[in-house]
């Protein structure tokens, strides 16, 4: 599958009127909307990311919620993983079958399983906890 673009933000134009939600956009590398726009309150998205394999793309921002979405559809795909703050970042692991999402002072790594629909979240460790691994293996 070719490399696709997604988008989201604060408040983005639909039509003659703006929406409070932040829209997922997601488009074809030749730029070619994909699905029908999202519309939602998901609060601000403050950071998106693409599946190495072009399959998913993950979302987090504002609401303090992960959500997955199919790239190829652009329909949520399972439900919201929530944290305690809002998401600054969020990416695929190279293999894309781990997502790695940034909150407050904690970086949590969850599952990304496709074939379930789900996020399922797999482990978590706070700075500190990541601090005391690389103290032990000095």
């Amino acid at each position: 599958m070719p490399a696709g673009i997604a988008a989201g933000g604060t408040t983005v134009g639909l039509g003659t009127y703006m929406s409070a939600g932040s829209p997922l956009h997601l488009w074809s590398a030749d730029g070619v909307p994909i699905g029908e726009q999202v519309i939602g309150n998901y609060g601000d998205i403050y950071a998106v990311a693409i599946s190495p394999n072009g399959n998913d793309v993950v979302t987090g921002g504002s609401d303090r919620t992960m959500l997955l979405w199919d790239a190829h559809t652009g329909q949520l795909k399972g439900l919201p993983l929530s944290f305690q703050e809002p998401l600054q970042a969020v990416g695929f692991t190279p293999h894309g079958n781990r997502i790695v999402a940034i909150s407050g002072d904690t970086v949590q790594v969850t599952n990304a399983d496709s074939n379930a629909g789900l996020i399922a979240e797999i482990s978590t460790s706070t700075t500190a906890h990541l601090a005391q691994l690389g103290a032990d293996s000095e």
